[in-house]
């Protein structure tokens, strides 16, 4: 598997952003059709309980996320919801036990993030996440950032399932 680097990312995003006017609805589009299932996961998961704003944000981040893995590693088969909730169940399970074992939540999800399967590109979300609370005034929670950083976690890992 390729590891994604922040050339990568800068490259590629720029790349999309130089070929059309309004970037991220050109990409979300096109991981409507190549992704449905993963596309409809981050628009409906956890239900009313992000604003629309935390929801725009975690919609970003993944159709960013799915971008970059598609155009670094290539894509494999269309992710299924079960696999999807099933990965989330991992994740979420990891991150506790991590908090049990490091007694700090913020070192806890930054140490699972440095291990994932593709840490800089997670960085990179992790990021773009933490940076959109100040663009969203005050609309994006402290409570949600880590919500929606697993979430992009089970995106990017779910990308990956085929060893990619």
């Amino acid at each position: 598997m390729k590891r994604i680097n922040e050339t990568d990312i800068q490259e590629i995003l720029g790349a999309v952003q130089a070929l059309h006017e309004a970037p991220f609805e050109y990409l979300a589009a096109v991981m409507q059709t190549e992704q449905p299932p993963l596309y409809e996961y981050v628009s409906a998961v956890e239900g009313n309980g992000l604003s629309d704003a935390e929801r725009m944000v975690l919609l970003q981040g993944a159709v960013m996320g799915w971008h970059i893995v598609r155009e670094t590693c290539g894509t494999g088969t269309i992710i299924d919801s079960e696999y999807l909730y099933n990965q989330l169940e991992e994740n979420i399970d990891l991150l506790e036990e991590r908090d049990r074992d490091l007694g700090d939540f913020d070192e806890a999800l930054f140490s699972v993030v440095d291990e994932s399967a593709q840490p800089v590109l997670l960085g990179f979300l992790m990021d773009y996440v933490v940076e959109q609370q100040d663009e969203y005034d005050g609309a994006i929670s402290d409570e949600v950032v880590p919500v929606i950083v697993l979430h992009l976690k089970t995106v990017i890992e779910s990308l990956l399932v085929d060893g990619q």
